[in-house]
């Protein structure tokens, strides 16, 4: 071990992506040689997790639960740097009660959630996914080209990063779009020509609803059978925030019995997804979680995970302060 590696912090990198990447792989141990990668997919339980992060002051978080139950028995860890965006799978307030410091970026893979979302939108629309399903068994279905997104109700649930820069990616399309958010964002619908409404209003009205909201208790099962029943029995369901924002047997419910037309998941409750049946269903779209996923994203992200922990143990940038509702949108924090 050479003398740089000896007083160089060790760095636990958590997520597979990261691991996976070359590039991501070399910048971070042109900073910190003493690094243990994530090399297969996998979450563990968490004595193992204990176990894995014993020695680290510093992580970068994937997919983990870091629960107080994990935290409290990492009395070295110093930084949690966040892989992505979303820190639901973290007790931010525990671990900051154990002066744990917590990096994350908003918006950091925005793009690319919302070009998919966008993706998702027009294949619905036109019934692609269905038809290819078809084809690919047989039946050619010329009669159904399914119908254009132009000019269609567009519902965003959840302003934040990626529901903006889903609303910015519509503005071609000359939809009518709705949104709904716990915040007034009634100047930013101004802006595109939106309108701010409750929930109720824009699941009746919206040919397409997509979600975008992070996972909390007030968000856990947003979506759920009452919902369902008041959406278009002509609409689509599109969730690629996180899976338990949806009731999944609500959905499934709906779905067989053609309450809405169908959906499309990026995200589920559980992941992987394990029900053979509801994988099934032939009005249902399915990609495994590779919303934030696009290379461009990983990179992104990586490089902000990395940005965060050389602030914390390379420039000396630590700070107490904390932040209440919605971290700074659009930039890495470290808080």
């Amino acid at each position: 071990m050479s003398t740089q590696e000896r007083h160089s912090p060790k760095i636990t990198v958590m997520s597979y992506w990261f691991s996976a990447n070359k590039m991501l792989r070399s910048e971070i141990l042109s900073l910190f040689p003493n690094v243990t990668f994530q090399e297969r997919p996998q979450r563990r339980s968490t004595n193992e997790l204990v176990d894995h992060l014993q020695n680290s002051p510093g992580m970068v978080l994937g997919a983990d639960d870091m629960n107080a139950e994990v935290l409290r028995h990492l009395p070295n860890l110093e930084i949690i740097s966040v892989f992505g965006a979303g820190v639901d799978n973290l007790d931010v307030e525990f671990a900051r009660s154990q002066g744990i410091k917590i990096g994350c970026s908003p918006g950091v893979n925005k793009v690319s959630v919302a070009e998919q979302t966008v993706a998702l939108m027009i294949g619905l629309c036109r019934k692609l996914f269905f038809n290819h399903m078809a084809l690919k068994q047989g039946e050619w279905r010329e009669e159904d080209g399914g119908w254009d997104l132009s000019g269609k109700t567009v519902g965003i649930v959840g302003c934040g990063e990626t529901g903006t820069e889903t609303l910015r990616l519509l503005r071609p399309f000359g939809c009518t779009v709705l949104l709904c958010d716990v915040q007034d964002v009634s100047q930013m619908a101004a802006e595109f020509g939106a309108r701010q409404v409750n929930l109720d209003d824009l699941l009746a009205q919206a040919d397409i609803v997509s979600l975008h909201v992070p996972l909390e208790d007030a968000t856990r099962h947003l979506v759920s059978h009452d919902q369902l029943k008041l959406m278009k029995y002509s609409a689509y369901l599109i969730n690629i925030s996180r899976g338990a924002v949806v009731d999944q047997s609500a959905l499934e419910h709906a779905l067989r019995n053609n309450i809405i037309a169908g959906a499309a998941l990026d995200v589920f409750d559980p992941e992987p997804p394990t029900e053979k049946s509801f994988l099934a269903l032939p009005n249902l779209v399915l990609t495994p979680h590779t919303g934030g996923g696009s290379y461009d994203a990983i990179l992104a992200m990586g490089r902000a995970a990395i940005a965060l922990l050389a602030d914390h143990f390379i420039h000396g940038e630590n700070n107490d302060k904390k932040t209440a509702g919605r971290p700074p949108q659009g930039r890495p924090v470290l808080y």
